[in-house]
């Protein structure tokens, strides 16, 4: 079997990966931040003084989760039957991703969901203590789905 690590927008993944050929998909895309991102011009720099590397600015959440829900489609027609799904976004939109990629995989595939914490990324520095009833700021979430039961053995 063929392997193949693409770094690509995911709209492209019919280009490279056959229908029903790819294994894990790990979708990273823009926040939805509402600003655009430098690129490091060297190791140990700001990403901040950069050349811009994109921008992550949109009219409204409705036009950033039509872009998106267009990549998970894509996406979707290369998955093959035991596939996973990882979808990296932030607390901004990572809710109403989730719902676009259960309308498309079926709830009952949503395996789960892992939760990173901006203080707990840092290998130097000991996880800080939070007060009593208050949460840490959520930093991003990676949900993870199969398109398919495990019992599947073809597409409809």
């Amino acid at each position: 079997a063929r392997s193949i690590l693409a770094h690509a927008d995911a709209i492209d993944c019919g280009n490279f990966a056959p229908a029903g050929s790819v294994q894990l998909a790990y979708l990273d895309p823009p926040f939805a931040v509402g600003t655009t991102f430098g690129a490091r011009d060297r190791a140990g720099h700001s990403r901040a003084k950069g050349p811009v590397a994109y921008d992550d600015r949109w009219p409204s959440i409705e036009a950033y989760l039509e872009w998106l829900d267009a990549r998970l489609r894509a996406v979707y027609t290369c998955l093959s039957a035991d596939a996973t799904l990882w979808l990296h976004l932030d607390h901004r939109a990572v809710h109403d991703a989730a719902g676009i990629a259960d309308r498309l995989f079926g709830r009952a595939q949503r395996i789960g969901e892992i939760s990173l914490h901006r203080e707990f990324l840092s290998v130097s520095a000991p996880p800080p203590s939070f007060p009593l009833g208050s949460f840490p700021p959520l930093l991003e979430r990676v949900a993870e789905h199969k398109p398919f039961p495990a019992d599947a053995r073809f597409r409809n």
